[in-house]
């Protein structure tokens, strides 16, 4: 019997327990995702997620995605999933969200919550699903109710808060059904890893406390600061050596940093103190495991990591303490292969294999992979491969590069969220594609957990718009951060590209990375069909517009300069995006687009939009801000 089989025998067996349930409300969106409809529909959970899971079950098989080495991430079109946040609803509508009813079903969200959506994610036209890591969260320093999916306390398991506990299965069973059911649907399903940091109170730090850092107990990171301070001189060095890869005789922190950290050979006991780990030395120094932060560059200014260690990946005691050369751009001389901390670097080679093996599970996504020494990176990929040769590999990167490819990687999540906000940048981003092309495609959203909702950013609405049909027109991944579809305005995570005082704004407590918040499935001003919209456009065109090489990308000459117009080439022929960017500074005006597309012989089809004027050489268009237009030209005219 399969797991999605045995999840299903147990949902219809108990289907009738009509009694053993409270109010049950479920959005009518999850049944009917086009409509604009903000009712809701109470239910009884056994029967409404056992009808939906057994139509999956019964449905005929769907092809998904194929490709050597991963290369079918070419034609992907994800949808990323916060699977705590992602399938949250208030069931009961008392207006807060438990996560755990006296009956045992959650109103945080659970993997058979996401097995029931994914009808739901298909009728997008979504043929991948990208999980943000679904491990167990540690307590200590725990940032919110709920905790930070990346403070991981057991790389090998699977957070039970994920599945549901009236059904008494577990969360491995879920996930796995989790994964069944979305193979059977034609989805390929991309698992991220965190193998750079753990939790505080991870499991394995009482049996290896040599694998993290730890620091005086008075000196606990969060009371009196975990970053090292460098001087202006100090980081104009780090920032020239860096760039010159010239890693030797690094600038160290001062001694004072240096020494409020305590090497592990010192200690004669490590001992769980509720969720703390506390060492204590021979002379009976009592240490904690060093929280951690953003180190790159050495003077970024995001909040203290106060859930989360570095690991340490490499050990030499006159590199005892957490800093950019010991964490991300090692210096040469710790970075030996006598200082690895082998028994680490055999456990976190295996952990991907390990959800391969277990759960069938189609790639991964490595975050702060860049930050994996090169060879611990290249032994990860080289045995995700050997378990299977077409796994996909994304990198958390905010670069394409040839060497992205080189390494394996077939997607980096890219900085497409950073530019599409930028109209000055993105225009010089999409100049520089006519003569590198995409290298290694990008994550083609306007969005990630980590950044400012689209739907927030200057122009609204139209922003969120202009950024989704751009993406689509690129030769990335086209990729719907949760909740983007709905139009979400809070951030998931105030990570990056925020206003200074963001903290004030999104307090950590209204966070849905580290709480029980789910979102607006009710709303009425959703992006679903336009979504849907362009999603099909992009398969239509697919053999144009997934090609990365320069000679795929054209700008065409326009006016206003503000004007974005593309020519995408392909063996099929050429399509044409011409859109007007909403203005950082907001407004609504239309303007007249002329747009040159080439010689006088060359004719057009209409796709999208309503196209005002046309000639040959030019076409011309009356453009609201945010509005886009495409057009085609088949193989015979190019």
């Amino acid at each position: 019997m399969t797991h999605l089989e045995q999840l299903v025998e147990r949902i219809i067996s108990c289907s009738g327990r009509s009694a053993d349930h409270g109010p049950y409300r479920v959005p009518a969106r999850w049944r009917a995702p086009f409509g604009e409809n903000a009712a809701v529909d109470n239910v009884n959970p056994w029967t409404y997620w056992g009808e939906r899971i057994l139509r999956i079950q019964e449905s005929p098989r769907h092809a998904s995605l194929s490709g050597e080495r991963g290369s079918w991430t070419q034609r992907a079109i994800a949808y990323g999933l916060f699977v705590r946040a992602g399938v949250a609803f208030d069931h009961d509508g008392d207006g807060r969200l438990s996560p755990e009813r006296s009956d045992g079903w959650r109103e945080t969200g659970t993997f058979v919550k996401a097995i029931g959506l994914l009808p739901y994610f298909a009728s997008l036209g979504c043929n991948t699903i990208h999980l943000l890591p679904i491990h167990p969260i540690g307590v200590d320093g725990r940032k919110g109710v709920l905790g930070s999916p990346y403070a991981i306390t057991d790389y090998t398991a699977v957070d039970p808060m994920l599945s549901e506990p009236a059904l008494g299965l577990g969360p491995d069973v879920e996930f796995a059904a989790f994964v069944e059911a979305a193979h059977r649907m034609g989805f390929r399903v991309i698992q991220e890893f965190a193998l750079r940091t753990s939790a505080r109170d991870a499991r394995w730090i009482g049996e290896h406390p040599d694998w993290v850092y730890w620091i005086r107990e008075q000196e606990e990171p969060g009371s009196t600061g975990a970053a090292p301070a460098f001087s202006s001189s100090q980081l104009r060095s780090i920032q020239r050596n860096v760039a010159r890869k010239r890693l030797v005789d690094l600038p160290s922190p001062d001694e004072k940093y240096r020494d409020r950290f305590v090497h592990p050979s010192r200690f004669m006991a490590v001992a769980l103190e509720g969720r703390k780990w506390v060492a204590t030395t021979h002379d009976g120094q009592r240490a904690v495991v060093a929280g951690a932060f953003a180190d790159w560059p050495p003077d970024d200014t995001q909040p203290l990591w106060t859930d989360v260690t570095y690991l340490r990946l490499f050990d030499d005691p006159a590199f005892d303490y957490v800093a950019y050369n010991t964490i991300r751009m090692y210096d040469s001389r710790l970075a030996v292969n006598a200082n690895r901390v082998e028994s680490l670097w055999e456990q976190l080679t295996e952990v991907i294999p390990s959800f391969q093996a277990r759960f069938s599970i189609d790639g991964a996504l490595l975050d702060m992979g860049h930050a994996l020494p090169s060879a611990l990176r290249q032994r990860i990929v080289a045995r995700i491969r050997s378990v299977d040769p077409d796994a996909a590999l994304w990198e958390e990167s905010f670069a394409s590069s040839q060497s992205s490819r080189q390494q394996g990687y077939n997607v980096v999540v890219g900085n497409y969220w950073w530019l599409a906000p930028r109209p000055d940048r993105l225009r010089r981003w999409l100049r520089d594609l006519t003569k590198t092309g995409m290298e290694t495609p990008f994550l083609m959203t306007p969005e990630t957990h980590d950044t400012p909702r689209a739907a927030s950013r200057a122009g609204g609405r139209a922003f969120a718009e202009f950024s989704w049909a751009l993406g689509c027109a690129m030769s990335g991944v086209p990729y719907v951060h949760g909740g983007f579809e709905l139009g979400e305005m809070a951030p998931v995570n105030t990570g990056l590209d925020f206003e200074p005082g963001a903290e004030r704004a999104h307090p950590e407590h209204h966070l849905p990375l580290y709480n029980p918040i789910a979102y607006d499935w009710r709303t009425r001003a959703s992006l679903i069909p336009w979504i849907k919209q362009w999603i099909a456009w992009r398969k239509e065109h697919a053999e144009t517009i997934c090609r990365g090489d320069a000679r795929s990308y054209r700008v065409l000459p326009a006016r206003p300069k503000h004007i974005i117009a593309i020519e995408r080439r392909g063996p099929e022929g050429a399509v044409v995006f011409v859109a007007h960017p909403p203005p950082p500074s907001g407004g609504t005006i239309p303007v007249r687009a002329r747009v040159r597309v080439g010689s006088s012989n060359r004719s057009w089809g209409l796709a999208h939009g309503e196209q005002r004027s046309e000639h040959r050489a030019r076409i011309d268009l009356d453009l609201a801000p945010g509005e886009c237009w495409v057009g085609e030209r088949p193989q015979s005219d190019s």
